[in-house]
């Protein structure tokens, strides 16, 4: 059986309402779901959010992943970062550098590296 232009409009009317209701459901979701990611996450100055990341200590690290004569180490775990246009980077390095080749002293002997999961500046 045919329907009606009047019944397949009111059908139209019907689904739009419903499709409307779902994106609006999607929105509230989407928003929630964002103040708990910002709720679990440091913001740094306000100008951006940064997690903490692993940090991990690298010998002879020449700033190239694949230089034959760099290699992990052992790590610090997890470590503050923050916002430095474009990206995040270790709040400080410098404090990381230092206790990499502490902990690791006999191995490192000065030599050791902090490097995160995004090591080029």
């Amino acid at each position: 059986e045919r329907k009606s232009i009047k019944q397949m409009h009111s059908s139209y009317k019907q689904l739009s309402f419903f499709v409307g209701l779902l994106g609006l459901f999607s929105v509230f979701i989407g928003v929630t779901q964002g103040l708990n990611l910002k709720q679990s996450i440091k913001v740094n100055d306000n100008l951006g959010a940064c997690p903490d990341m692993t940090v991990n200590c690298w010998i002879n690290w020449t700033g190239f992943w694949s230089t034959p004569s760099s290699y992990e180490i052992g790590t610090l775990g997890y470590k503050p970062f923050c916002w430095q246009f474009p990206r995040c980077n270790q709040c400080d390095e410098n404090a990381n550098n230092v206790e990499c080749n502490s902990k690791y002293a006999e191995i490192c002997k000065g030599n050791c590296s902090a490097i995160s999961i995004i090591p080029f500046k």
